[in-house]
């Protein structure tokens, strides 16, 4: 499946839920041959603005032998070490620094991606220069923990924006059996991770550009009477990817990234994949049942597939239901996806 990578910068900002980036960089497909040449340019330009109006502070506690006194005194160290025959004490004190954990992260990726031996050389020696602007903040190993230790405040935008690019970073770069130089994993092979991308990018795309219904995962309560002692808990939970509602529709898209939308039985015959109808169908049975669902609201579902060597826009009527089958080309131009996103809704 090919996607073109100003196409994989738009997921992104989708599914993070952080549009308003989308044109912090102007990428078109001539200006970028790889996605890392891309989060490079990204990170790049993202830490020059951080730089310019001043990296973000935090006070962290620090202690340090002072001539004076600074916060409070540690007396059995400075009693220990005669410091007040020096006149200074060892003091500990809140130090108001930018040497906290989110600007030592930007740090150590900037590092890892100047270490990407697929990357242009213009790029590596700007990530290098933006290395040494950033030298009042400490070199870290830098480790997947971190990233759950990070604290931003909400309205920072950018920051979380950038630990975002971050994170992505750090999870796709490996590094060669010798020596230091690493490789960048072309992570849209990972069909687990682009499952994710791909929903998280359905779902903030119909947040953002509709306004005829709320666009949210939803949970669906089975409806049944049980003719036993049966436990409810043995049921598997329903929870949509994506529900769009209003007063007078309710419509559930299950996205599926899936290499091949359709599947070849043995006979040769080609079919939808029955796990997915099966599913879908149960949705659908369910929420029509719910009291909160209006009577005469129409139910309808929608298969949600990223187009792979075959186009389908399938319909149908099924006990009450509409239905519809359909996979989306990620490899037009960004325009042209949003344009079959929106009339997705209108046909």
């Amino acid at each position: 499946m090919t996607i073109p990578v100003e196409n994989i910068y738009y997921l992104l900002c989708y599914a993070w839920d952080k549009l308003e980036f989308a044109d912090l960089v102007k990428v078109n497909h001539d200006d970028f041959d790889s996605i890392e040449s891309l989060l490079a340019t990204v990170l790049i330009d993202s830490t020059d603005k951080l730089l310019k109006r001043g990296l973000t502070h935090d006070y962290l506690e620090a202690e340090a032998e002072i001539a004076g006194i600074k916060g409070r005194i540690n007396f059995d160290i400075s009693e220990r070490r005669l410091l007040r025959h020096q006149g200074k004490a060892h003091c500990r004190f809140d130090d108001f620094t930018p040497n906290i954990l989110p600007n030592q992260i930007i740090k150590a990726i900037l590092k890892r991606l100047s270490r990407v031996d697929s990357m242009k050389p213009e790029l590596r020696k700007s990530l290098r220069n933006h290395i040494m602007r950033m030298e009042s903040v400490d070199s870290i190993e830098l480790q997947s923990a971190h990233f759950r230790r990070v604290s931003i405040h909400s309205g920072n935008a950018l920051y979380l924006f950038l630990m975002n690019i971050c994170e992505l970073v750090f999870h796709n770069t490996g590094v060669h059996e010798r020596g230091e130089q690493r490789y960048f994993r072309d992570f849209l092979r990972d069909e687990k991770k682009m499952a994710h991308l791909f929903e998280n990018f359905i779902r903030n795309f119909y947040r953002r550009k509709q306004k005829t219904y709320t666009a949210d995962s939803k949970h669906i309560s089975w409806k049944f009477s049980p003719t036993s002692a049966g436990d409810i808990k043995l049921f598997p939970r329903m929870e949509t990817d994506i529900t769009l509602a209003s007063i007078e529709k309710k419509r559930i898209i299950e996205v599926k990234y899936y290499a091949h939308a359709l599947i070849q039985k043995q006979e040769g015959n080609m079919h939808f994949r029955s796990a997915h109808l099966y599913q879908l169908y149960a949705y659908l049975s369910n929420l029509s049942l719910d009291p909160s669902h209006p009577g005469n609201a129409h139910c309808s579902g929608i298969l949600l597939y990223p187009t792979a060597g075959i186009t389908i826009d399938e319909q149908y009527e099924l006990a009450n239901h509409s239905l519809r089958i359909y996979t989306l080309n990620l490899n037009q131009p960004w325009q042209q996806i949003q344009d079959d996103l929106l009339g997705l809704l209108e046909r």
